[in-house]
């Protein structure tokens, strides 16, 4: 409980604030909490590690501290939701590569949006809602339930079903999919315990294969995307070229072989921008 009374003050706070103020004052939160959560910190730090190992420490340390910088913003973002509409999500929010996903939903099996936690997920997620609707995702449901209510009622106002994330959270995503639909899931963190071993930049981890078994289940095409913020707090979200689902009858080997597919797409992303990739749990253990 106390956790999301301190999460609704935070909250009712920045959102009686000019947007570029709420990012202040997120940013001086970020970098506190930064220099006071050790066990976020060094998961943070070993898994940007794993993407620049040629940084030295005091380099890797920066790159460490941007990151915070930036995901201080992105949960900044996630509280100001409530007050946003569509239309003034449009302004600071704008994506490439639409193209692809219009070439995936005329296949007629559904999308799946897949990529890393990058950028400002929610803003892109509540975007891509007010374009072209039926979009659902699976959410952990966090501690305190108080918490994770308002974090479905947020999603809920900008069109967004949000399932829990167990099995019938999962039956509802195949059964969005095969109305036509679009499925938002992230591919970078085995919250559930129960991924697959894959070679993620050059060491062996879990990840979660749920976009590859929806993939497979449905027919649907996997569009890998990323999402970044500019250098004046504009949202950018970038498609890229679909990966269709094929069956060679083996269905592990076709599992491994569109994750693989996946997994090297986001290892690129994340190369490509280190600094928006905001993941402070072990990703290798």
């Amino acid at each position: 409980m106390i956790r999301y009374i301190a999460f609704r003050a935070a909250q009712l706070t920045a959102i009686q604030l000019p947007r570029l103020w709420a990012y202040k004052l997120g940013v001086i939160v970020g970098l506190l909490a930064y220099l006071l959560l050790r066990d976020k910190r060094k998961a943070l730090c070993d898994n940007l590690a794993h993407v620049k190992p040629e940084l030295n420490s005091r380099d890797l340390s920066k790159l460490c501290r941007e990151n915070m910088k930036l995901m201080a913003k992105a949960y900044v973002d996630l509280m100001l939701l409530p007050r946003y509409s569509p239309q003034a999500i449009a302004k600071f929010l704008s994506f490439q590569g639409d193209e692809y996903l219009e070439q995936a939903k005329m296949r007629g099996k559904g999308v799946i949006i897949a990529s890393v936690h990058m950028g400002s997920w929610e803003i892109a997620a509540a975007g891509w809602a007010s374009l072209h609707g039926n979009i659902s995702m699976l959410a952990e449901e966090l501690d305190p339930p108080q918490l994770f209510k308002w974090y479905k009622k947020t999603r809920s106002r900008m069109g967004i079903r949000v399932y829990p994330l167990n099995r019938s959270g999962l039956m509802a995503l195949i059964r969005d999919l095969k109305n036509g639909g679009i499925v938002i899931i992230a591919v970078d963190r085995d919250i559930t315990g129960n991924g697959t071993l894959f070679n993620f930049f050059g060491k062996t981890t879990k990840m979660p294969i749920g976009a590859a078994v929806l993939a497979l289940k449905t027919g649907a095409s996997i569009l890998p995307v990323y999402i970044v913020r500019k250098k004046d707090n504009d949202i950018l979200a970038v498609g890229t070229e679909p990966i269709n689902p094929k069956s060679s009858g083996n269905y592990q080997d076709d599992v491994k072989n569109i994750m693989e597919q996946l997994l090297n797409r986001m290892e690129g992303f994340i190369q490509k921008h280190p600094e928006q990739w905001h993941v402070p749990h072990p990703i290798w253990r």
